[in-house]
């Protein structure tokens, strides 16, 4: 019997509880319905301490993290397991199990899981209370390393990238937020391994992540690959920032923009941030991003994203792409119509001020011509005829198209509302102000 090591701060009287998942049966015929659903949960959540009580526990004893108990020591173990299957075991999915179990409402801030006996590294999930949080602690808790894990919830930006730097209890440490998974149950480990294999001056790893719908095609192991990737998670080195007596502002700029009111303060002091790599300088892919996103969600991410391109004037090419990926999917009369329904939503007056702000949209024809990286290649017609438009072809284009016509909510949909949003709305990154009535009366 082979049980994993845990500790618990900051605790409730539900994620104290030392087992995770306690399966009760008195007996159990080997080959049976029950005995295989009773392996299927406890290989699955092999990384936690379970307990199974059954009378015929022998023919289970090779699965790893689980106490044994008889059936007539049912109390000595039912009131320290978090959740109880019984009678609902041939029915019951590991969906609903991580619902149980991980679900963030039973998560505060500051909880902590002392994995193992020697810490290496501190995992921070950043949370607001995101329905993907379970899938991301979940992932935390699998992987194979000496870690605290530690809840970061509800706090404010500044606020909470600063207690990263405080609240961690190793040199290292992780930024994880809510809506991502590791790759697998090593990730954790290679980065931490990359990381301190780095030049002293290195403060942060950041690696790739996979993101089919907000990412762009790169080249991993040498290869394009048939995934899109962002850059999102990161390791950092807290006896870096600390030597440095490194910490983000509090102060009155929009939250959004802090971290590259932080990147030149760690460039003043000539430390340098790199992307991961293995030793063959294949680019590491860490895990996936949004994986298990809501429509919300899409809404979200792509308010950001046009925030930066219709509002702050931004120094990258993404947001002006993924805008211009986004409306290349549609015929330009249907894009005509969505994008009229969209704005009727925001003002009454939404297509003057959206052909005005559309011309924000800088690009060129040649891929010759390129000089910056504010100007980008495109080879798109629709954004071309969006530029030129007048309000009174709009109009008549829209209405010639809106005759017994049904708007298909999909992803492009979600993504296009969330950047026009940011057209007539400011958009603040502080979850306190995030537009979900909004979202759930106008566009859902």
């Amino acid at each position: 019997m082979n049980i994993q090591t845990f500790e618990y701060i900051n605790t409730n009287s539900f994620n104290s509880k030392n087992i995770y998942i306690a399966i009760v049966i008195k007996n159990c015929i080997y080959n049976s319905i029950e005995y295989f659903n009773i392996r299927q949960i406890f290989s699955y959540y092999n990384f936690i301490p379970n307990a199974l009580i059954c009378d015929d526990y022998n023919i289970f004893m090779d699965i790893p993290n689980v106490k044994f108990f008889e059936y007539n020591e049912l109390n000595k173990c039912i009131n320290e397991s978090r959740i109880i299957i019984d009678d609902n075991l041939n029915t019951i999915s590991i969906d609903t199990i991580r619902e149980n179990l991980f679900d963030e409402k039973y998560y505060d801030d500051n909880y902590i899981i002392k994995k193992g006996e020697n810490p290496l590294v501190t995992i921070f999930i950043l949370s607001i209370g995101n329905h993907q949080f379970k899938y991301a602690l979940e992932s935390c808790i699998s992987q194979n390393i000496d870690c605290y894990i530690i809840i970061n919830k509800y706090l404010d930006v500044n606020e909470c990238c600063n207690s990263m730097i405080q609240r961690s209890k190793t040199d290292y440490y992780i930024q994880f937020d809510e809506d991502m998974i590791f790759l697998d149950n090593n990730t954790s480990k290679i980065m931490y391994d990359t990381i301190l294999n780095e030049p002293d001056n290195v403060w942060q790893v950041y690696f790739k992540l996979i993101d089919n719908i907000f990412g762009e095609y790169d080249n991993i192991s040498n290869v394009l690959s048939i995934n899109k990737y962002i850059i999102g998670i990161k390791i950092f080195n807290k006896k870096l920032l600390n030597k440095y007596n490194l910490y983000y502002d509090i102060s009155n700029e929009n939250s959004y923009i802090i971290d590259r009111l932080f990147y030149k303060k760690v460039c003043d002091n000539n430390l340098i941030s790199i992307l991961g790599t293995d030793k063959d300088n294949n680019i590491i892919v860490a895990g996936n991003h949004q994986k298990n996103y809501s429509n919300f969600d899409l809404f979200l991410r792509s308010c950001k994203i046009g925030y930066e391109l219709f509002n702050k004037n931004t120094m990258s090419d993404c947001e002006h792409k993924f805008f211009i990926r986004t409306i290349s999917l549609y015929d330009f009369n249907e894009l005509i119509y969505i994008i009229n329904f969209i704005l009727s939503k925001y003002s009454t007056n939404g297509i003057e001020i959206f052909i005005e702000k559309i011309k924000l949209i800088r690009y060129v024809e040649d891929i010759k011509l390129i000089k910056d990286t504010i100007q980008i290649y495109v080879d798109n017609e629709n954004i071309k005829r969006l530029q030129i438009i007048s309000i009174d072809e709009f109009k008549e284009i829209e209405k010639n198209n809106s005759i017994n016509k049904k708007i298909d909510k999909n992803i492009n949909y979600y993504c296009l509302a969330g950047m026009i949003y940011s057209i007539f709305f400011n958009y603040e990154y502080n979850y306190n102000t995030y537009p979900v009535k909004f979202f759930n009366d106008n566009i859902l």
